[in-house]
């Protein structure tokens, strides 16, 4: 837990992410560079991540201490933090703690941090120092509707719903601002389900009944999702048990090649063998039934949201979902090949 903690952490002091802050802020014109920036007994930030240590994981205090002398460099710091809510507990504790270690610094700190209201963020400032502001589903209409309409309008124009007449699109989109109740997460799985709905029957015929039976809320979404892939061929389903239990139990986000690897892998295998199945990142997800998406950005696969995970390493709601189930038991046999298989 300690360690998830630290990788938080560790994103605000990444070198290459500060270097490229300090180009864009001086329009590359008078770059300041890192190194102008932190006295010399600050050199070790960049041991840690590039030096002979890099390879160990920072602990909190280095890393604590680190920011708030990088900060106590620069003249107004601005620091956003999201879904605190989404950590271990006692990760929320160990960030919060150290987010309020800002309300000592020298330097002008902003900082917004968005989590649910189960998490006490306030608890762990001072008074006076918090503007708490509480947002509604009712709040977040009007994005909702923007955010269907422009997911919907984009996927019929060059993706999988040009199959669908302006009728049928209007009803999405009706029926998805009707029942999202201010949830962003179930309008993305609902779009991508009815998406791949048109893609495989290359019609729109199916989409009324698809908007009849909708799941009401989160949960209901990835029990309706199993038992759909339960549905596939049993290799595929096979297939897609063995990848979320590496995406789920993995010590780091794996990649492409690093699932493909992963899914060869059998009890008492002592050697390398040559993936028998490649698949497009888009396929991985598809069989997933969106419920693990790819990332452009780093060429890793995560989970759609860390409640998928906590769904998953829950009792099944059916016995049928009982396949899926990922006790803590079971981790060691998926990461028996740590030793050799650094995911």
């Amino acid at each position: 837990m300690v360690g998830s903690a630290s990788r938080k952490i560790s994103a605000i002091l990444d070198p290459s992410i500060l270097k490229k802050r300090c180009d864009v802020d001086c329009g590359n014109i008078n770059t300041i560079h890192l190194e102008r920036r932190v006295n010399a007994s600050d050199r070790h930030l960049e041991a840690i991540f590039i030096g002979p240590s890099g390879s160990r994981e920072p602990e909190i205090h280095e890393l604590e201490r680190l920011i708030l002398e990088l900060c106590n460099t620069l003249q107004k710091v601005i620091i956003l933090v999201d879904g605190i809510n989404e950590a271990e507990q006692d990760d929320q504790r160990l960030v919060l703690r150290f987010l309020n270690a800002f309300q000592q610094s020298q330097a002008v700190i902003k900082l917004f941090v968005a989590s649910r209201p189960e998490t006490g963020v306030p608890s762990f400032f001072s008074d006076g120092q918090l503007t708490h502001i509480t947002i509604r589903a009712h709040d977040t209409r009007l994005e909702i509707e923007g955010f269907i309409n422009s997911r919907v309008e984009k996927e019929a124009k060059d993706g999988s719903l040009t199959v669908c007449g302006p009728a049928v699109i209007d009803k999405i989109k009706n029926v998805l601002k009707m029942k999202a109740r201010g949830m962003f997460l179930w309008v993305d799985l609902q779009i991508k389900a009815i998406c791949d709905t048109c893609e495989d029957d290359e019609t729109s015929d199916r989409v009324p009944e698809v908007l009849e039976k909708l799941p009401e809320g989160i949960i209901d979404i990835y029990s309706h999702t199993l038992q759909k892939v339960l549905q596939k061929r049993d290799e595929q389903v096979e297939t897609v048990k063995k990848i979320f239990k590496w995406v789920v139990c993995a010590r780091r986000p794996i990649n492409i090649d690093e699932l493909h690897d992963a899914l060869t892998i059998t009890t008492g295998q002592r050697s390398w063998k040559k993936p028998s199945q490649i698949f497009r990142s888009s396929t991985v997800s598809k069989l997933c039934g969106n419920l693990i998406v790819f990332d452009d950005f780093d060429g890793t696969f995560s989970l759609a949201h860390h409640t998928v995970q906590a769904f998953l390493k829950s009792p099944p709601k059916t016995p049928s979902l009982a396949e899926f189930s990922m006790q803590a038991c079971q981790a060691d046999h998926y990461l028996v090949a740590h030793n050799h298989w650094r995911f």
